[in-house]
C-alpha cells in the first residue's frame, strides 16, 4: 500500500494457494520509498503461519522501448535475459500483455533476420515492431503455452536501406518475471 493512512494499493498478488509460495513484484518508478506490505488470508478468520522475505533487485535496463538493447545479426547469443518488473508490453498485437523487455535489430535492405528467444521460466511471446511509436505489430509470436518452448520470428526487410526493428519479448497476461535466452 502507499500509506497506511490512504491503503491504496500498488501491487498485489494471489497466486498462491494453501502452502504454495506467492510472489509479489513491485517496480519503484520513482525515488526511494518505504512500501508496506499486508499480508492477509483468503478466507475470512482463518489463521495461519507464514515465512517473509523481501529483496531489491535493479529494473532491466531495456525495460522500454527507448532503452532497446541491440541485437548483433550472427553475433553471439544473449543469455539469462529476464522480463522486467515494470510496465506491460505494448501494443498489445492480440497477444498476452504480461511485463516486457526490448531490444533492437537492424536489418538489411532486402534481408531476412530470424530471431529466437527460449524460455525457461516463462510462457514467453514476442512482437516484432517497425518503432518505439508504432500502434501495431510488423509479427508476433506465441506458438507455445509452456516455457522451455522456443519463440521464432522472422523479418525481411522490404527496402534497399537498411531499416530497424524493435523485438519485444513479454510474459503473459500477469506475469512479472521470467528468464529467457
Amino acid at each position: 500500500v502507499s500509506s497506511c493512512q490512504l491503503r491504496t494499493c500498488v501491487a498485489d498478488s494471489n497466486t498462491g494457494g494453501s502452502g504454495a509460495p506467492d510472489e509479489l513484484l513491485w517496480d519503484n518508478p520513482g525515488a526511494a520509498t518505504t512500501a508496506l506490505v499486508i499480508v492477509d488470508s483468503a478466507q475470512s478468520g482463518a489463521p495461519g503461519n507464514f515465512n517473509i522475505t523481501a529483496s531489491v533487485t535493479p529494473s532491466p535496463t531495456n525495460s522500454t522501448c527507448a532503452a532497446a538493447s541491440p541485437l548483433v545479426v550472427d553475433g553471439p547469443p544473449l543469455t539469462a535475459q529476464t522480463l522486467s518488473i515494470g510496465a506491460p508490453a505494448a501494443p498489445a498485437c492480440g497477444l498476452p500483455t504480461g511485463n516486457a523487455v526490448y531490444y533492437s535489430v537492424t536489418v538489411g535492405g532486402g534481408q531476412t533476420v530470424n530471431v529466437f528467444a527460449t524460455p525457461s521460466s516463462v510462457d514467453l511471446n514476442l512482437r516484432l515492431l517497425s518503432g518505439c511509436a508504432t500502434t501495431s505489430c510488423v509479427a508476433t509470436a506465441n506458438a507455445l503455452a509452456s516455457p522451455q518452448g522456443r519463440e521464432a520470428l522472422s523479418i525481411t526487410n522490404p527496402a534497399a536501406a537498411p531499416a530497424t526493428y524493435v523485438v519485444v519479448a513479454a510474459g503473459p497476461t500477469g506475469v512479472t518475471s521470467g528468464t529467457f535466452e
